[in-house]
């Protein structure tokens, strides 16, 4: 079946507990075995795209259920890999959007040490987040009013669902379940990519594999510290995200503590 559900993001602000909370109901399906089956993706910097499959191989994902639901950051990662609104009005034209957001630096700090410890990024925080180019992916990902104007181009503001991070993680999200006619899943206790856990890996762990198996995780890696926030550091960050999530307060009327509302 198609999904009814779309997840788009952001990436970092909860999609994988959300995951888990549909993935627990009763009368719902998500893609097994992985999380992420970035279909509506056909281009960018990574080879995720599977857009080239076709919508028989999508419908194949999920087993039937009063509810499916897709649940895939990069579907609000423009223009990092753009078109993925374009391409689900097409497929999923009735599909409830949801969209996920926190304090956008915050987020970026997050969105930095999940590089870190999946190995993509060597770079500093500073000089990674503050990269120019429109290849940042860490600003990208928290221009949530570019991301959100995106959507509203395709679909409808009552089929796009805005929540932040928090209502994921307190179980305060009903306002889901409630346009979904369900009754919401009981609350979880498991946390999920806590990023305080994250480590990142050390020469050794470049180690061919049954080498590396011997060398205890402990050894191989190291815990990654939050990277540190500065005043200054934060202003410049404020200086290229300001704009935009005043844009996107005024698209969805979620305000953000600190940040601007115009």
């Amino acid at each position: 079946m198609l999904p009814n559900v779309l997840c788009i993001g952001a990436q970092k602000c909860g999609t994988t507990a959300l995951y888990a909370r549909f993935a627990s109901h009763p009368e719902c399906s998500v893609v097994a075995g992985f999380k992420e089956p970035h279909f509506f993706v056909s281009e960018g910097p990574w080879p995720i795209g599977n857009w080239h499959r076709g919508v028989e191989w999508y419908e194949s994902l999920f087993p039937p259920a009063k509810v499916a639901a897709d649940i895939c950051p990069s579907y609000a990662a423009a223009p990092i890999y753009p078109g993925a609104a374009e391409r689900a009005a097409e497929v999923v034209p009735g599909a409830l959007i949801v969209y996920l957001v926190r304090d956008p630096i915050e987020r970026i700090a997050s969105h930095w040490m999940h590089f870190r410890s999946r190995g993509y990024e060597r770079r500093p925080f500073r000089d990674a987040v503050l990269a120019p180019g429109d290849d940042n992916a860490y600003l990208a990902g928290s221009r949530y009013g570019t991301q959100l104007a995106i959507w509203r181009e395709h679909y409808p503001p009552e089929r796009i669902l805005v929540l932040e991070q928090r209502a994921i993680a307190e179980g305060a999200d009903e306002e889901i379940w409630r346009r979904l006619g369900l009754d919401p899943p009981g609350r979880a206790s498991e946390r999920h990519n806590v990023s305080a856990d994250l480590t990142e890996p050390r020469v050794l762990d470049r180690l061919p594999g049954p080498l590396r198996r011997v060398v205890p995780a402990r050894v191989r890696r190291r815990l990654i510290e939050r990277p540190l926030l500065d005043l200054e550091l934060r202003a410049r960050l404020h200086a290229e995200l300001d704009e935009d999530i005043a844009r996107f307060n005024r698209l969805c009327g979620v305000r953000l503590a600190g940040w601007p509302v115009v």
